[in-house]
Protein backbone atom coordinates (compact mmCIF):
# COMPACT_ATOMS: atom_id res chain seq x y z
CA UNK A 1 0.00 0.00 0.00
CA UNK A 2 1.41 3.43 -1.00
CA UNK A 3 -0.02 6.84 -0.23
CA UNK A 4 1.05 10.37 -1.18
CA UNK A 5 -0.47 13.64 -0.03
CA UNK A 6 0.35 17.33 0.12
CA UNK A 7 -1.26 20.60 1.12
CA UNK A 8 -3.37 22.68 -1.24
CA UNK A 9 -0.30 24.94 -1.55
CA UNK A 10 1.64 22.04 -3.13
CA UNK A 11 4.02 21.65 -0.19
CA UNK A 12 4.20 19.75 3.09
CA UNK A 13 4.37 16.43 1.24
CA UNK A 14 3.39 13.30 3.15
CA UNK A 15 4.38 9.87 1.85
CA UNK A 16 3.64 6.47 3.35
CA UNK A 17 4.54 2.95 2.24
CA UNK A 18 3.11 -0.16 3.95
CA UNK A 19 4.05 -3.74 3.12
CA UNK A 20 2.18 -6.56 4.83
CA UNK A 21 2.64 -10.26 4.10
CA UNK A 22 2.02 -13.57 5.83
CA UNK A 23 1.19 -17.21 5.35
CA UNK A 24 0.03 -20.37 7.03
CA UNK A 25 2.29 -23.39 7.26
CA UNK A 26 2.32 -27.06 8.30
CA UNK A 27 -1.21 -27.63 7.08
CA UNK A 28 -2.61 -24.67 8.98
CA UNK A 29 -1.12 -25.47 12.36
CA UNK A 30 0.83 -22.23 12.32
CA UNK A 31 0.99 -18.81 10.72
CA UNK A 32 3.38 -15.85 10.48
CA UNK A 33 2.49 -12.26 9.68
CA UNK A 34 4.84 -9.27 9.18
CA UNK A 35 4.40 -5.58 8.38
CA UNK A 36 6.88 -2.90 7.32
CA UNK A 37 5.89 0.76 7.26
CA UNK A 38 7.69 3.98 6.29
CA UNK A 39 6.30 7.51 6.65
CA UNK A 40 7.89 10.85 5.73
CA UNK A 41 6.38 14.31 6.20
CA UNK A 42 7.97 17.54 4.93
CA UNK A 43 8.05 20.81 6.83
CA UNK A 44 5.95 23.90 6.23
CA UNK A 45 7.32 27.25 7.44
CA UNK A 46 5.11 30.01 8.82
CA UNK A 47 6.56 32.37 6.22
CA UNK A 48 5.04 30.18 3.48
CA UNK A 49 1.46 31.14 4.36
CA UNK A 50 -0.17 34.54 4.07
CA UNK A 51 -2.00 34.04 7.34
CA UNK A 52 1.25 33.49 9.26
CA UNK A 53 4.01 35.24 7.29
CA UNK A 54 3.92 38.18 9.72
CA UNK A 55 2.99 38.49 13.39
CA UNK A 56 -0.65 39.35 14.06
CA UNK A 57 -2.40 41.47 16.69
CA UNK A 58 -5.23 40.29 18.93
CA UNK A 59 -7.74 40.79 16.12
CA UNK A 60 -5.76 38.64 13.68
CA UNK A 61 -4.48 41.62 11.68
CA UNK A 62 -0.90 42.12 10.60
CA UNK A 63 0.93 44.29 13.08
CA UNK A 64 4.65 45.06 13.09
CA UNK A 65 4.26 46.42 16.62
CA UNK A 66 4.45 42.81 17.81
CA UNK A 67 8.05 42.48 16.57
CA UNK A 68 10.52 41.37 19.23
CA UNK A 69 12.76 43.99 20.86
CA UNK A 70 15.59 41.41 20.74
CA UNK A 71 17.01 42.22 17.31
CA UNK A 72 20.25 41.01 15.66
CA UNK A 73 21.91 44.44 15.76
CA UNK A 74 21.38 44.75 19.52
CA UNK A 75 20.11 47.48 21.82
CA UNK A 76 20.87 48.89 25.30
CA UNK A 77 18.91 50.65 28.02
CA UNK A 78 20.23 54.11 28.76
CA UNK A 79 20.47 55.42 32.38
CA UNK A 80 17.10 57.15 31.92
CA UNK A 81 15.43 54.07 30.49
CA UNK A 82 15.61 54.81 26.76
CA UNK A 83 16.15 51.77 24.55
CA UNK A 84 18.95 52.69 22.15
CA UNK A 85 20.02 50.86 19.01
CA UNK A 86 22.04 51.41 15.84
CA UNK A 87 21.29 53.57 12.83
CA UNK A 88 21.61 51.97 9.40
CA UNK A 89 25.22 53.21 9.15
CA UNK A 90 26.17 51.32 12.33
CA UNK A 91 26.46 54.35 14.61
CA UNK A 92 24.67 54.30 17.97
CA UNK A 93 22.09 56.68 19.43
CA UNK A 94 18.85 55.80 17.62
CA UNK A 95 15.81 55.40 19.84
CA UNK A 96 14.46 51.90 19.32
CA UNK A 97 11.23 51.78 17.29
CA UNK A 98 9.67 48.34 17.35
CA UNK A 99 8.17 48.56 13.86
CA UNK A 100 11.52 49.64 12.37
CA UNK A 101 14.12 47.93 14.52
CA UNK A 102 12.31 44.89 15.92
CA UNK A 103 12.68 41.29 14.85
CA UNK A 104 9.84 39.35 13.24
CA UNK A 105 10.10 35.93 14.85
CA UNK A 106 7.25 34.52 12.77
CA UNK A 107 8.88 34.84 9.37
CA UNK A 108 12.34 33.73 10.45
CA UNK A 109 12.31 30.04 11.35
CA UNK A 110 9.00 29.02 12.88
CA UNK A 111 7.21 25.95 11.53
CA UNK A 112 3.55 25.27 10.86
CA UNK A 113 4.26 21.60 10.16
CA UNK A 114 7.16 19.75 11.75
CA UNK A 115 9.10 17.38 9.45
CA UNK A 116 8.82 13.76 10.50
CA UNK A 117 10.34 10.45 9.42
CA UNK A 118 9.11 7.16 10.88
CA UNK A 119 10.06 3.53 10.27
CA UNK A 120 8.25 0.60 11.88
CA UNK A 121 8.23 -3.19 11.82
CA UNK A 122 5.80 -5.67 13.36
CA UNK A 123 5.83 -9.46 13.43
CA UNK A 124 3.39 -12.00 14.83
CA UNK A 125 3.65 -15.81 14.66
CA UNK A 126 1.81 -18.72 16.23
CA UNK A 127 2.12 -22.50 16.05
CA UNK A 128 0.10 -25.34 17.60
CA UNK A 129 2.50 -27.84 19.18
CA UNK A 130 -0.42 -30.21 19.84
CA UNK A 131 -4.10 -30.01 20.63
CA UNK A 132 -3.42 -28.41 24.00
CA UNK A 133 -0.34 -26.18 23.72
CA UNK A 134 0.54 -23.32 21.36
CA UNK A 135 3.76 -21.37 21.03
CA UNK A 136 3.64 -17.74 19.93
CA UNK A 137 5.92 -14.77 19.38
CA UNK A 138 5.51 -11.05 18.76
CA UNK A 139 7.97 -8.30 17.87
CA UNK A 140 7.56 -4.61 17.11
CA UNK A 141 9.96 -1.75 16.51
CA UNK A 142 9.28 1.95 15.78
CA UNK A 143 11.87 4.65 15.09
CA UNK A 144 10.76 8.28 14.81
CA UNK A 145 12.89 11.29 13.85
CA UNK A 146 11.69 14.88 13.76
CA UNK A 147 13.13 18.37 13.62
CA UNK A 148 11.75 21.64 14.97
CA UNK A 149 12.96 25.19 14.35
CA UNK A 150 12.69 28.36 16.37
CA UNK A 151 14.10 31.83 15.76
CA UNK A 152 17.71 32.42 16.94
CA UNK A 153 18.27 32.55 20.68
CA UNK A 154 18.45 35.80 22.65
CA UNK A 155 21.04 37.15 25.05
CA UNK A 156 21.18 39.94 27.61
CA UNK A 157 17.98 40.91 29.41
CA UNK A 158 16.09 38.02 31.09
CA UNK A 159 19.14 35.74 31.02
CA UNK A 160 21.38 35.00 33.99
CA UNK A 161 24.65 33.35 34.93
CA UNK A 162 23.91 31.51 38.15
CA UNK A 163 22.15 34.05 40.36
CA UNK A 164 23.58 37.05 38.48
CA UNK A 165 22.02 38.83 35.52
CA UNK A 166 23.82 38.63 32.18
CA UNK A 167 25.05 42.20 31.60
CA UNK A 168 27.66 44.20 29.73
CA UNK A 169 30.11 45.57 32.32
CA UNK A 170 30.41 49.35 32.15
CA UNK A 171 34.21 49.13 31.92
CA UNK A 172 34.24 46.95 28.80
CA UNK A 173 36.72 48.82 26.57
CA UNK A 174 34.90 47.91 23.35
CA UNK A 175 31.60 49.67 24.08
CA UNK A 176 30.88 51.79 20.98
CA UNK A 177 31.50 55.52 21.26
CA UNK A 178 27.89 56.33 20.41
CA UNK A 179 26.71 54.52 23.54
CA UNK A 180 29.36 56.28 25.65
CA UNK A 181 28.15 59.66 24.35
CA UNK A 182 24.48 58.90 24.99
CA UNK A 183 25.21 57.70 28.53
CA UNK A 184 27.34 60.79 29.26
CA UNK A 185 24.44 63.01 28.22
CA UNK A 186 22.33 61.22 30.87
CA UNK A 187 24.90 61.52 33.66
CA UNK A 188 26.84 58.23 33.44
CA UNK A 189 30.46 58.41 32.33
CA UNK A 190 31.78 55.18 30.81
CA UNK A 191 33.98 53.30 31.38
CA UNK A 192 32.65 52.67 34.88
CA UNK A 193 33.32 49.32 36.56
CA UNK A 194 30.45 49.89 38.99
CA UNK A 195 27.83 50.33 36.26
CA UNK A 196 26.25 47.43 34.39
CA UNK A 197 24.75 48.05 30.97
CA UNK A 198 21.54 46.11 30.31
CA UNK A 199 21.47 45.00 26.69
CA UNK A 200 19.30 42.97 24.33
CA UNK A 201 20.50 41.00 21.33
CA UNK A 202 19.33 38.16 19.13
CA UNK A 203 22.13 35.80 18.11
CA UNK A 204 21.25 35.47 14.45
CA UNK A 205 24.90 34.60 13.81
CA UNK A 206 24.25 31.20 15.38
CA UNK A 207 21.28 30.42 13.14
CA UNK A 208 17.88 29.10 14.22
CA UNK A 209 17.49 27.02 17.36
CA UNK A 210 17.02 23.42 16.26
CA UNK A 211 15.68 20.45 18.21
CA UNK A 212 16.20 16.99 16.69
CA UNK A 213 14.62 14.25 18.82
CA UNK A 214 14.96 10.58 17.85
CA UNK A 215 12.86 7.92 19.59
CA UNK A 216 13.23 4.15 19.31
CA UNK A 217 10.64 1.85 20.87
CA UNK A 218 10.87 -1.94 20.76
CA UNK A 219 8.81 -4.80 22.23
CA UNK A 220 9.43 -8.56 22.07
CA UNK A 221 7.22 -11.35 23.41
CA UNK A 222 7.67 -15.14 23.45
CA UNK A 223 5.30 -17.51 25.17
CA UNK A 224 3.09 -20.57 25.42
CA UNK A 225 -0.67 -20.85 25.90
CA UNK A 226 -3.34 -23.49 25.83
CA UNK A 227 -6.61 -24.78 27.21
CA UNK A 228 -7.29 -27.26 30.02
CA UNK A 229 -10.95 -28.14 30.36
CA UNK A 230 -12.68 -24.75 30.72
CA UNK A 231 -9.50 -22.91 31.69
CA UNK A 232 -7.23 -20.96 29.37
CA UNK A 233 -3.61 -20.50 30.50
CA UNK A 234 -0.77 -18.41 29.18
CA UNK A 235 2.91 -18.00 30.11
CA UNK A 236 5.21 -15.59 28.35
CA UNK A 237 8.35 -13.48 28.57
CA UNK A 238 8.20 -9.88 27.45
CA UNK A 239 10.94 -7.32 26.92
CA UNK A 240 10.53 -3.67 25.95
CA UNK A 241 12.81 -0.68 25.53
CA UNK A 242 12.48 3.01 24.81
CA UNK A 243 15.53 5.03 23.80
CA UNK A 244 15.38 8.77 23.16
CA UNK A 245 18.15 11.01 21.86
CA UNK A 246 17.67 14.76 21.54
CA UNK A 247 20.09 17.09 19.78
CA UNK A 248 19.85 20.82 20.50
CA UNK A 249 21.70 23.05 18.06
CA UNK A 250 22.70 26.71 17.88
CA UNK A 251 22.47 27.74 21.51
CA UNK A 252 25.27 29.18 23.65
CA UNK A 253 26.81 28.95 27.10
CA UNK A 254 25.94 32.00 29.19
CA UNK A 255 28.86 31.52 31.60
CA UNK A 256 31.49 31.64 28.86
CA UNK A 257 29.66 34.48 27.17
CA UNK A 258 29.65 36.60 30.34
CA UNK A 259 33.36 35.92 30.85
CA UNK A 260 34.06 37.27 27.37
CA UNK A 261 32.40 40.54 28.34
CA UNK A 262 34.48 40.93 31.55
CA UNK A 263 37.61 42.53 30.06
CA UNK A 264 40.78 44.10 31.44
CA UNK A 265 44.12 45.30 30.09
CA UNK A 266 46.74 42.59 29.61
CA UNK A 267 49.69 44.83 30.59
CA UNK A 268 51.09 44.78 27.07
CA UNK A 269 48.78 47.27 25.40
CA UNK A 270 46.10 44.71 24.64
CA UNK A 271 43.12 43.21 26.41
CA UNK A 272 42.17 39.91 28.00
CA UNK A 273 39.29 38.27 29.87
CA UNK A 274 39.53 39.06 33.58
CA UNK A 275 39.01 35.52 34.80
CA UNK A 276 42.14 33.33 34.57
CA UNK A 277 40.14 30.10 34.31
CA UNK A 278 38.09 31.52 31.45
CA UNK A 279 41.31 32.53 29.67
CA UNK A 280 42.66 29.00 30.04
CA UNK A 281 39.51 27.74 28.29
CA UNK A 282 40.08 30.04 25.32
CA UNK A 283 38.10 33.13 26.32
CA UNK A 284 38.84 36.28 24.31
CA UNK A 285 37.68 39.84 25.11
CA UNK A 286 34.48 40.75 23.35
CA UNK A 287 31.40 42.90 23.00
CA UNK A 288 28.29 42.11 21.02
CA UNK A 289 27.53 45.74 20.27
CA UNK A 290 30.29 46.57 17.79
CA UNK A 291 29.71 46.81 14.06
CA UNK A 292 30.33 43.45 12.35
CA UNK A 293 31.12 45.14 9.04
CA UNK A 294 33.93 47.21 10.52
CA UNK A 295 37.44 46.34 9.38
CA UNK A 296 38.53 46.78 13.01
CA UNK A 297 36.33 44.01 14.35
CA UNK A 298 36.56 40.25 14.35
CA UNK A 299 34.88 37.24 15.88
CA UNK A 300 36.61 36.73 19.18
CA UNK A 301 34.71 34.78 21.80
CA UNK A 302 35.73 31.15 21.46
CA UNK A 303 33.40 29.76 24.10
CA UNK A 304 32.94 25.98 24.07
CA UNK A 305 29.39 24.83 24.53
CA UNK A 306 28.26 22.68 27.44
CA UNK A 307 25.49 20.20 26.91
CA UNK A 308 22.48 20.47 29.21
CA UNK A 309 20.18 17.44 29.56
CA UNK A 310 16.53 18.26 28.94
CA UNK A 311 15.32 16.24 31.96
CA UNK A 312 16.30 17.81 35.24
CA UNK A 313 15.48 14.72 37.27
CA UNK A 314 18.23 12.64 35.65
CA UNK A 315 21.85 12.64 36.68
CA UNK A 316 24.24 13.47 33.86
CA UNK A 317 27.91 13.20 33.09
CA UNK A 318 29.48 15.86 30.89
CA UNK A 319 32.18 14.46 28.67
CA UNK A 320 35.37 16.51 28.08
CA UNK A 321 35.23 19.29 25.54
CA UNK A 322 37.87 21.28 23.73
CA UNK A 323 38.37 24.87 22.65
CA UNK A 324 38.55 25.36 18.90
CA UNK A 325 38.83 28.46 16.68
CA UNK A 326 35.47 29.83 15.59
CA UNK A 327 36.30 29.59 11.90
CA UNK A 328 37.59 26.01 12.04
CA UNK A 329 35.60 22.99 10.75
CA UNK A 330 35.29 21.83 14.35
CA UNK A 331 33.49 25.01 15.41
CA UNK A 332 30.18 23.18 15.03
CA UNK A 333 30.64 20.43 17.58
CA UNK A 334 28.61 17.84 19.44
CA UNK A 335 29.10 17.51 23.19
CA UNK A 336 27.38 14.28 24.36
CA UNK A 337 25.72 13.82 27.71
CA UNK A 338 24.82 10.40 29.08
CA UNK A 339 21.75 10.61 31.33
CA UNK A 340 20.66 7.33 32.92
CA UNK A 341 20.57 5.61 29.56
CA UNK A 342 18.91 8.55 27.81
CA UNK A 343 21.39 10.21 25.51
CA UNK A 344 21.17 13.97 25.02
CA UNK A 345 23.34 16.10 22.76
CA UNK A 346 23.74 19.84 22.47
CA UNK A 347 25.24 20.86 19.15
CA UNK A 348 26.14 24.53 18.95
CA UNK A 349 28.26 26.81 16.90
CA UNK A 350 30.67 28.50 19.30
CA UNK A 351 29.29 31.70 20.72
CA UNK A 352 30.39 34.47 18.47
CA UNK A 353 30.41 38.17 19.08
CA UNK A 354 32.32 40.99 17.55
CA UNK A 355 35.27 42.59 19.30
CA UNK A 356 37.76 45.25 18.41
CA UNK A 357 41.04 43.90 17.05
Amino acid sequence: NMRHGQSDESDGDNDQVDITFGAQFDEGRGYALANFSYTETDDIFARDRGISDQCLDGDGKRDNQCYSSFAPKGSVFSPLGRLLTQFDDGSWGKDFVRAEDGFDRTTDSRLLQVPLEQRSFAFNARYALNDYVNVFGEASYIETESKSNLEPTITGLFLSVGSEDLVLPGDNPFIPQGIIDEFAAEGINLPDADYDVTFLKRFKELGPRIQEPTRETARYVFGLDGDVNDWHWEAYYQFGSNDQTQKSKNDFNTFFFQQGLNVEGDGAGGYQCKDALARSLGCAPSTCLARAQSAKTHSALFAPQQSIPRRSNRKSRLLPSAVVPLNSPAALSVWPVVSNGVKSHSTSALTHCVAQA
